[in-house]
């Protein structure tokens, strides 16, 4: 379902998340430590620059403030987490009107919610997600869903705007595999 006129998208809806970076190696153990080594400033993705097979890592999970650090094994329970929030930057040459959609088509998810967050203002969560057990596992695709995150689009701007996805600290498996990520506008709505 389409929500007005696309600003940006990330990814291709294939339901998994293999064409991002790590996304067609993921069958490794600890893939979810590897995040914070090949992140360590967490994602920063500008739309028309970056690209996203080596800017977006395949899976936003809790980042490891200590990734050197020897896992404690499965058995006693995988390392925790800070909140990580991933930025995309993207530029409107006015200011818009009416309702923004941000399409969230998820490969795999074992978090609570991803908040969003639009300059600095939060504008939403994505929440009450199927969950399943891809991430522990070194999977790249579990339950599909897709998540709609609406808000007023007067919290962006002309010029240089900043959309923040945020998964929330805990256990660094605890997190989501995007499939495909859309912003739109509907420019008739109230």
């Amino acid at each position: 379902m389409r929500h007005g006129k696309q600003l940006w998208e990330i990814g291709i809806p294939n339901r998994t998340g293999s064409e991002f970076a790590k996304g067609d190696d993921y069958a490794h153990d600890g893939m979810f430590l590897l995040y914070a080594k090949l992140f360590p400033t967490d994602v920063n993705y500008v739309i028309g620059k970056s690209d996203y097979s080596k800017d977006w890592y395949f899976e936003q999970v809790p980042h490891n403030e200590n990734p050197d650090a020897k896992p404690a094994g499965y058995n006693m329970g995988p390392a925790q987490g800070r909140a990580t929030p991933w930025s995309i930057t993207f530029d409107l040459a006015q200011a818009p009107r009416g309702q923004a959609h941000l399409r969230l088509a998820i490969a795999a998810n074992s978090t609570r919610e991803i908040g969003v967050e639009v300059n600095g203002q939060s504008v939403g969560k994505a929440d009450h997600m199927y969950t399943d057990g891809a991430i522990a596992r070194n999977g790249i695709t579990g339950v599909w869903s897709e998540r709609d995150v609406a808000f007023d689009a007067s919290a962006m701007k002309a010029g240089t705007n900043v959309l923040k996805l945020i998964v929330p600290a805990g256990s660094t498996t605890s997190g989501v595999i995007y499939d495909y990520l859309r912003l739109e506008l509907d420019e008739k709505a109230k």
